[in-house]
């Protein structure tokens, strides 16, 4: 499983509302009356006022574009939330958050091999980043070729937190892609244990399937749609 990520909040670092004699104090109030009201995307244009008319006084503002990328992130901004941790990126290439967050958004667009690449990177800077030792190893398993690579990654994760539910069922995951379905049954177990999660159920269902556990398969299916009801695709395992 890959975590979802987690954008931080606009000023979570209270920045200078007066900078070189523009005063952006109106719309941070403004940003922060639509916040407290629920007009979130009122807010996020005041926001993204904010941190663009920062970058056009100050381009290095290696803050701003952070916030300027988690922002766009929240609204479902992808491709402008890549071009803020890009620009980051080339300010600072050791910006661990902007790898990752970087490396996460090429995935989910699509951008196999770049996504591959940013995670490398980010590695190179900390080897230790539990998070993409997870994302990095879970996209190679799909692939035959590198499957001992990722699960060696995700194995590192889940040396480092062993308590995490989704390293636990990434590890589980990839052990049933390795066709060793009992040894996944531990992994996906514990993750279960853990963390109520829809795709950590379709995990085990599937593994208790290969297992001829066909019971127990569409327990899991029946508990993962009670918590994702919109999966046509678990609906049909069910019906058959």
């Amino acid at each position: 499983m890959i975590c979802a990520l987690s954008p931080s909040q606009p000023l979570a670092d209270e920045p200078s509302v007066v900078i070189k004699n523009v005063d952006l104090s109106t719309h941070i109030r403004q940003a922060e009356h639509f916040t407290a009201i629920g007009e979130t995307e009122k807010a996020a244009a005041e926001w993204e006022i904010v941190f663009t008319e920062r970058l056009k006084l100050n381009p290095v503002d290696t803050w701003s574009l952070e916030m300027l990328g988690d922002l766009r992130y929240s609204q479902g901004q992808k491709d402008g939330a890549i071009n803020a941790y890009q620009q980051l990126i080339a300010i600072d290439p050791k910006h661990e958050k902007a790898l990752y967050h970087l490396g996460h958004l090429y995935h989910e667009t699509g951008r196999h091999e770049q996504a591959l690449r940013t995670l490398r990177q980010l590695l190179r800077v900390n080897t230790r980043h539990t998070d993409a030792l997870n994302t990095l190893g879970y996209l190679l398993i799909e692939d035959p070729s590198t499957r001992s690579d990722g699960i060696n990654l995700i194995e590192q994760a889940v040396s480092i937190e062993p308590e995490n539910a989704a390293y636990l069922d990434s590890l589980g995951w990839a052990y049933y892609m390795q066709n060793k379905p009992k040894k996944a049954l531990k992994y996906l177990l514990q993750a279960d244990h853990r963390l109520q999660d829809p795709e950590i159920h379709n995990h085990l269902a599937e593994v208790y399937r290969s297992l001829k556990k066909f019971d127990e398969a569409q327990e899991h299916w029946r508990a993962s749609l009670e918590l994702k009801p919109d999966q046509p695709e678990i609906r049909q395992n069910l019906s058959e």
